[in-house]
Formats: structure tokens, C-alpha cells, sequence
């Protein structure tokens, strides 16, 4: 078995803590691309909103690949970051599970897998801290073990190549080398250089900082200037592309 364990796409807070912000979006044009010459036969994605969006924008390199939504990988429990008022505004419910109940519903998804798919390469879009512990699980290690993957980045991939045993044979955790590159806009030799694909929108730098930030943009960056009465003491840049 070829396994992918994929964290969704970054998510916003509030009342939009379920759906993807503009920069989850662009890690999961990113993400997208990094499937474009894998072989995945099955996929399985949460229910949750964030989830099956960032599996939308993988679709288009997934197309003899099934795909299945269930409920055995969703999150259960509210993101703390939800706050009060969008909790009640959208009425939501939390159950909140148990480090055991997790780690038992992450067992009964592996033995699932290991039952089904001994032969298949399979993708999973899910939560962090579902994917901690499938992880954890996949390894052998105690939950306790998780606090050396507690930074799972949005929009990682950790890959495992299993054998029919369900043996290790190597593995990867959190690659996020994907969303240093495959931009879906152009980006020249500086902005790929300097800042990693990611170009810059708006930059605001004390007036006192003019003779060293502002001069090493002022090469590499085109830009106009911005004057905002608010914020006087402050150079606001708008970059162009």
C-alpha cells in the first residue's frame, strides 16, 4: 500500500473556521500539483467543509482515482479558535472526544484500510489531529509521541510505502516542499530567489527602516507608495505585478 495522510488546506475563524481562506486556497492549488504524476486509486476525504474543499482543487489530477467522503476521519471537536459568538450564530453542537475515543476511531480506520487496500495507493484528507494519530498508529508509537508532529502544517502530505504485512518500508511526515513552488500565478527569478514563490502584496515598514528594507525592495520590487494619515510614521507599499 501507498499511503498519503493530507492535512487540509489552511481554514479561516469564526463564523468561516469550515472553509478555506484565500491562502488555504493557494496551498491547495500547491498541494495539487504535487498529485499530478502520483498514482492514487482510492480517496478518502472528511465531511468536514475544509476537507472536501481542498480535495476540489486536487480533483483535476485524481480523475481514475474513486473518491469516498466519511465521517470515520472527520473532526469532531470545535476548533478552540471558533469564539463564542460565531459558535452560537452557527448553532453548532460540539462533541467533544477523547484522546481514547480518537485513538480508537483512528485503529478502526487503519484495520479498514489494511483490510481493503493492501494493494492500492491510497490518499486521506483529513484533520491534524487525526492524522497525528493515524501516524502514531501506522508507527507503533504511544499518543504521546505526538507532540514531536504537533506542528502538522496545512497542506501537508506524510507518505508511507507499506507492505502487505503492513510493515514500514519508508515513510515521510508533513512534506510541505510543494507549496514552496508550483505557484498558480508567474513569478520571476527574484521573487523566487527572495521570497520562495510568494510573492509579496503589500509591505509596511517603519520610516525610520527607509534606508534598509525600503532600499533592498526598491531594487528587487516594483511598487507605488501609499500615504494613510492613520499610520504616518509608516511607509505602505503596494506591490506590482
Amino acid at each position: 500500500m501507498k499511503l498519503y495522510l493530507v492535512r487540509h488546506a489552511q481554514r479561516g475563524f469564526g463564523l468561516k473556521f469550515d472553509e478555506l481562506t484565500p491562502f488555504g486556497i493557494e496551498q491547495a492549488k500547491r498541494l495539487a500539483y504535487f498529485f499530478k504524476n502520483k498514482k492514487v486509486d482510492v480517496v478518502y476525504c472528511s465531511i468536514n467543509n475544509r476537507a472536501k474543499q481542498t480535495l476540489e482543487y486536487l480533483k483535476p489530477f485524481l480523475k481514475n482515482a474513486t473518491i469516498k467522503y466519511t465521517k470515520m476521519i472527520k473532526q469532531h471537536n470545535v476548533p478552540e479558535e471558533v469564539g463564542e459568538d460565531a459558535f452560537k450564530v452557527l448553532k453548532l453542537k460540539e462533541h467533544v472526544e477523547s484522546e481514547e475515543s480518537l485513538e480508537k476511531r483512528t485503529q478502526r480506520f487503519l484495520n479498514f484500510l489494511k483490510k481493503k487496500h493492501k494493494k492500492h495507493s491510497v490518499l486521506v484528507i483529513s484533520h491534524k489531529e487525526v492524522i497525528k494519530s493515524l501516524i502514531c498508529r501506522i508507527l507503533n508509537f504511544p499518543p504521546t509521541e505526538k507532540i514531536y508532529i504537533n506542528k502538522l502544517h496545512s497542506a501537508s502530505v506524510s507518505s508511507f510505502d507499506i507492505d502487505n504485512n503492513f510493515r514500514i518500508k519508508k515513510f515521510v511526515i508533513g512534506d510541505i516542499t510543494h507549496l514552496m513552488k508550483n505557484p498558480s500565478y508567474p513569478v520571476n527569478k527574484v521573487q523566487i530567489t527572495r521570497e520562495i514563490g510568494c510573492p509579496i502584496v503589500r509591505a509596511v515598514i517603519p520610516k525610520n527602516d527607509k534606508n534598509n528594507t525600503f532600499s533592498w525592495l526598491e531594487k528587487n520590487y516594483k511598487f507605488k507608495l501609499k500615504e494613510n494619515k492613520k499610520y504616518s510614521n509608516y511607509l505602505i507599499l503596494e506591490m506590482k505585478f
